[in-house]
């Protein structure tokens, strides 16, 4: 990830705040959700990667276990 690239994106979204308000706080908001996601997601592999494994998930598992987690974390308001 280019963190610069998104550090130069979101400084030229803040200077479009006065003139262009709904587009630059619409663009900010999904990009601060976005690296939010992606940082919790990286949160989540360290701490597996920390865990002793004894074996190999299946694929089905991981996906089960992924589909069980969206439900149940899953943003419904």
């Amino acid at each position: 990830m280019d963190k610069e690239r998104i550090e130069r994106i979101i400084l030229r979204l803040n200077e479009k705040q006065e003139t262009h308000p709904t587009f630059a706080n619409l663009w900010l908001k999904y990009l601060d959700n976005k690296l939010f996601s992606f940082e919790k997601s990286l949160n989540d592999c360290e701490r597996l990667l920390d865990n002793t494994m004894e074996e190999d998930p299946d694929i089905i598992s991981i996906a089960a276990t992924y589909i069980i987690c969206r439900a149940l974390t899953a943003n419904t308001t």
